[in-house]
């Protein structure tokens, strides 16, 4: 009970209600006769009773003043707490919304979304490998028809070129279809010029000089019809060539 009564009064345990301080001595196992008889002593009845007076003189004067008179809402408080009302609305709706493209539908949908880009990606693969195999088939037609082509020709050009060969081949082989060879100059046999067997004289002049000097008559040895004629005179220096 003495600490009890210590307890009471302490000035910062004062502070609070009678009530309160009694409810925490019950709390330390006091019963109620004991916290009754520490109340007593500390007189704490009578500091309470004093707290009670000097409350009700603070809120005496405050009662007597007029009260205090609310004005209305004008127009423009109106519009701006409408408008911080949508402005806190629309920043935690975009909030939510972030949250949920960023965290909630990756975890629930990226999976299936995945799965369809996936898929869509192989069906064009395949799409891709369908128009490179059709070109692909056409390229091979192409060059079929171009080696068809190239072998006709090359075949048509051989026929060609063997014919050719036969008609040559027969043609050297067959050797009557080729006239005989004739001299283009005929070989003329030598002899005397006309106008010397005509004229007596001279050759009776030519047989005289017999001993003075010797005829010489020369032909060519290429059959050709041109003779020559050389007069000796005795001299070495006077030669005479006549040429038919």
């Amino acid at each position: 009970i003495s600490t009890a009564v210590k307890f009471l009064q302490n000035p910062n345990v004062q502070k609070s209600s009678l009530a309160h301080r009694q409810a925490f001595l019950r709390k330390k196992g006091l019963t109620e006769e004991e916290v009754q008889i520490a109340s007593e002593r500390a007189g704490a009845f009578q500091n309470d009773g004093q707290l009670q007076t000097m409350l009700q003189n603070q809120v005496a004067p405050s009662a007597n003043k007029p009260p205090y008179l609310l004005q209305p809402p004008t127009f423009w408080s109106r519009t701006r707490d409408i408008l911080n009302t949508v402005a806190i609305i629309g920043g935690i709706t975009y909030g939510l919304y972030l949250f949920y493209k960023k965290y909630i539908e990756p975890f629930f949908f990226g999976i299936e979304r995945k799965q369809k880009s996936i898929e869509d990606s192989i069906l064009e693969l395949s799409e891709e490998l369908k128009k490179v195999n059709v070109n692909v088939q056409k390229i091979s037609e192409h060059q079929k028809q171009q080696n068809e082509q190239s072998q006709s020709s090359a075949a048509k050009q051989i026929q060609e070129l063997k014919a050719e060969i036969a008609t040559v081949k027969g043609l050297l082989l067959n050797r009557h279809q080729f006239p005989a060879a004739t001299p283009s100059n005929p070989l003329v046999p030598p002899s005397i010029p006309a106008w010397q067997l005509s004229s007596p004289q001279a050759t009776d002049g030519e047989e005289g000089q017999k001993g003075e000097g010797d005829i010489e008559i020369c032909t060519s040895g290429s059959g050709s019809s041109e003779n020559e004629v050389v007069i000796n005179t005795g001299s070495d220096s006077s030669l005479e060539m006549i040429r038919e």
